[in-house]
């Protein structure tokens, strides 16, 4: 590129662009249903909270927009947040925008957390029908804390 001093009657200066903005190598994602664009940023904290409890009305590597439930979650630090973890999901810019307002579907928090119940229900059915627990319940005339249910952890 050549460039020329304004004001100066010099000869033309040759200058050089700026090396392009190169975002992290990633091919596009399989999918871009939202949860699995959350699981794919591994977002912790604030970020990943507001990304659960939203409802995704559109999700491309160029644009992403959320409806929020609270007004407090439309910030302009937040979107930037969020478009900078999806710049770096995509591999390309991707701007953010919310709307706020009622919430039409079951949000990805929602469906983690019914999993988890379906999960607890399912664990504590297993534990029931388990010989050893009824004998234990029966001796000691004692109920199931459901709540106190839990996956084996094994180390290996």
């Amino acid at each position: 590129m050549i460039g020329c001093h304004l004001g100066e009657s010099k000869a033309p200066i040759e200058t050089q662009n700026p090396p392009p903005v190169r975002y992290a190598e990633h091919t596009l994602p399989v999918s871009l249903n939202w949860r699995d664009v959350i699981e794919g940023m591994h977002l912790v904290g604030p970020m990943k909270m507001l990304a659960m409890n939203s409802q995704a009305l559109v999700v491309s590597p160029e644009k992403v927009h959320l409806r929020v439930p609270v007004q407090a979650f439309d910030t302009q630090r937040n979107r930037f947040k969020l478009s900078d973890h999806l710049t770096q999901y995509f591999g390309m810019f991707c701007q953010v925008t919310f709307e706020v307002g009622p919430l039409s579907e079951i949000t990805v928090a929602d469906k983690v957390r019914q999993e988890r119940a379906q999960e607890q229900a399912a664990l504590v059915q297993r534990f029931r029908q388990n010989e050893w627990v009824h004998y234990v319940l029966r001796l000691f005339q004692a109920d199931l804390d459901e709540g106190s249910v839990q996956k084996r952890v094994t180390l290996s």
